[in-house]
């Protein structure tokens, strides 16, 4: 899906989001456990919180996240890809406890709104075909489809793409 940002974004909804300080915030490894979960990644506990730290330290990916009653409600991960005029939302995950609230709103209206600001033109993410809910949140959030793939092929345990 394609997102083109707009001079003005969208105000940003009701919940509060802010920038992951590093790996010594406190909300890190609530963060790591909720992107494992919601992407159905299996693993040892220190595993979810290296991936996420090959995300940030790594892959230069930026990190927000929503929090309420003291855990963490969501949080998404995005490059802004430098020298270009694009960026890519690459995770948005919401605790199943307070999903249809609008924080997965929030986070996609704070992602679109820091990439405008970094000089980003347009912002794209995809998605599975049967991840419909995620879809109606993204078109509602301005992005629209633009390239239609339903084949995938994931990694072979060598970490290697099948030829």
């Amino acid at each position: 899906m394609e997102y083109l940002v707009p001079p003005d974004p969208p105000a940003a909804p009701a919940h509060p989001v802010r920038r992951l300080t590093g790996r010594r915030d406190p909300a890190f490894d609530r963060l790591a456990r909720l992107l494992a979960d919601a992407h159905e990644r299996p693993g040892e506990p220190g595993e979810h919180r290296r991936r996420l730290t090959a995300y940030v330290v790594e892959d230069g990916c930026r990190v927000a996240l929503v929090e309420q009653d003291g855990q963490v409600a969501g949080c998404a991960l995005w490059m802004y890809m430098g020298g270009t005029d694009f960026g890519r939302l690459e995770y948005l995950a919401v605790d199943p406890a307070f999903r249809r609230r609008g924080v997965g709103a929030a986070l996609v209206v704070h992602v679109n709104t820091d990439a405008h600001g970094a000089g980003a033109r347009a912002m794209y993410l995809s998605l599975g075909s049967e991840n419909n809910s995620a879809a109606r949140l993204y078109l509602r959030c301005g992005f629209a489809e633009k390239v239609r793939s339903t084949r995938f092929t994931a990694p072979c345990s060598s970490g290697r793409y099948p030829a």
